[in-house]
């Protein structure tokens, strides 16, 4: 799995050309599935190498706040990406929410599930962490 973060296009396909053998799923991260005007095209340089895509948790985590959910799983749809990340590092969700969202999101998609925080200020208990991924498994992340 590699990041991408809004290489130019002829950069991202130099990448794939070279080294597709070593990459099975590429995140666009930080927000880069809205803003690339080189998106599609990235997207479909990786099909045509049978790479999955999807786009990052903080991405989810924005519609999850503004309650939009449902545009989210549209724009995944019109890319044709069959991968979406649940994650919280942002925005509180409940583990239970989380579980619903797995449970509700398995049927159309893979599901990722980022644990843990991008505040560098908190600190998570190691039963905290073990707790969340079990609950995450039991969900359905990874099956």
């Amino acid at each position: 799995m590699i990041l991408e973060k809004g290489l130019n296009p002829v950069t991202f396909r130099n990448q794939l050309k070279y080294y597709h053998n070593n990459i099975d799923i590429i995140k666009f991260t930080s927000g880069i599935g809205l803003i690339d005007p080189a998106i599609e095209e990235k997207i479909s340089a990786c099909k045509e190498y049978g790479i999955d895509v999807y786009f990052g948790g903080t991405l989810f985590e924005k519609y999850y706040h503004a309650k939009a959910l449902d545009a989210y799983v549209h724009l995944l749809e019109d890319h044709g990406i069959r991968s979406i990340e649940i994650s919280d590092g942002v925005v509180q969700l409940p583990q239970a929410d989380k579980n619903r969202l797995i449970k509700e999101l398995k049927p159309k998609f893979k599901i990722f599930n980022e644990i843990g925080s991008k505040d560098t200020t908190f600190v998570m208990p190691p039963s905290k962490w073990v707790f969340q991924m079990q609950e995450s498994l039991d969900a359905g992340v990874g099956a």
